[in-house]
């Protein structure tokens, strides 16, 4: 939604402000979770932020997605 952009685009503003950006990264075993759906291990690393890793969910929408829980929970990755 348009909430979720604006913060989106605050966050990475903020990230590229802190020389968090660019990022790297890497994709771990990538697993069916049901139909449509599919989890990974995702570590993102960049210049001045620690490596991280979290799980996420990825949704089939006509092509595969980040599922919207799993993007909030990227994003948090920069408020920090």
């Amino acid at each position: 939604g348009r909430f979720e952009a604006r913060t989106a685009d605050a966050l990475m503003r903020n990230a590229v402000a802190k020389g968090q950006m660019p990022l790297s990264f890497s994709i771990g075993p990538i697993a069916p979770a049901g139909p449509g759906v599919a989890t990974a291990t995702v570590t993102a690393a960049g210049p001045n932020m620690p490596a991280t890793t979290q799980s996420v969910t990825f949704v089939d929408q006509g092509g595969w997605k980040l599922s919207r829980t799993s993007a909030t929970a990227v994003l948090a990755m920069f408020s920090s």
